[in-house]
Protein backbone atom coordinates (compact mmCIF):
# COMPACT_ATOMS: atom_id res chain seq x y z
CA UNK A 1 0.00 0.00 0.00
CA UNK A 2 1.32 3.44 -0.93
CA UNK A 3 1.96 6.17 1.63
CA UNK A 4 1.79 9.92 1.08
CA UNK A 5 2.10 12.97 3.33
CA UNK A 6 0.17 16.18 2.71
CA UNK A 7 1.08 19.46 4.37
CA UNK A 8 -1.67 22.05 4.88
CA UNK A 9 -1.44 24.45 7.81
CA UNK A 10 -5.12 25.22 8.34
CA UNK A 11 -8.65 24.30 7.33
CA UNK A 12 -11.51 26.62 6.44
CA UNK A 13 -14.69 25.46 4.74
CA UNK A 14 -14.57 28.68 2.70
CA UNK A 15 -11.03 28.27 1.41
CA UNK A 16 -10.37 27.18 -2.17
CA UNK A 17 -7.08 25.43 -1.47
CA UNK A 18 -8.67 23.58 1.44
CA UNK A 19 -11.47 22.26 -0.81
CA UNK A 20 -8.92 21.01 -3.34
CA UNK A 21 -6.77 19.48 -0.59
CA UNK A 22 -9.82 17.72 0.86
CA UNK A 23 -10.78 16.36 -2.57
CA UNK A 24 -7.22 15.06 -3.09
CA UNK A 25 -7.22 13.40 0.34
CA UNK A 26 -10.58 11.70 -0.32
CA UNK A 27 -9.46 10.51 -3.77
CA UNK A 28 -6.23 9.06 -2.37
CA UNK A 29 -8.15 7.29 0.40
CA UNK A 30 -10.54 5.83 -2.20
CA UNK A 31 -7.45 4.43 -3.96
CA UNK A 32 -6.35 2.70 -0.68
CA UNK A 33 -3.40 5.04 -0.11
CA UNK A 34 -2.28 5.71 3.46
CA UNK A 35 -2.42 9.49 3.94
CA UNK A 36 -0.65 11.48 6.66
CA UNK A 37 -1.93 15.05 6.99
CA UNK A 38 0.49 17.46 8.67
CA UNK A 39 -1.46 20.44 9.97
CA UNK A 40 -1.54 22.97 12.79
CA UNK A 41 -3.00 21.84 16.14
CA UNK A 42 -6.76 22.28 16.58
CA UNK A 43 -7.71 22.04 12.91
CA UNK A 44 -10.96 20.15 12.26
CA UNK A 45 -10.64 18.53 8.85
CA UNK A 46 -14.03 17.00 7.87
CA UNK A 47 -12.77 13.55 6.95
CA UNK A 48 -12.32 10.44 9.07
CA UNK A 49 -10.86 7.28 7.59
CA UNK A 50 -8.82 4.37 8.96
CA UNK A 51 -6.03 5.11 6.45
CA UNK A 52 -5.84 8.81 7.38
CA UNK A 53 -3.52 9.97 10.13
CA UNK A 54 -3.67 13.63 11.16
CA UNK A 55 -0.47 14.87 12.79
CA UNK A 56 -0.55 18.27 14.51
CA UNK A 57 2.72 20.10 13.93
CA UNK A 58 3.52 23.06 16.13
CA UNK A 59 6.08 25.69 15.33
CA UNK A 60 7.74 28.01 17.80
CA UNK A 61 7.73 31.22 15.74
CA UNK A 62 6.07 32.74 12.72
CA UNK A 63 2.69 31.80 11.35
CA UNK A 64 3.52 29.26 8.64
CA UNK A 65 3.82 25.51 8.90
Amino acid sequence: MANIAIVRSSYSSYGGVEKITLAIIKELLDMDVNVTLLTLPGQQWPVIHPHLQTVPVCISRGNRL
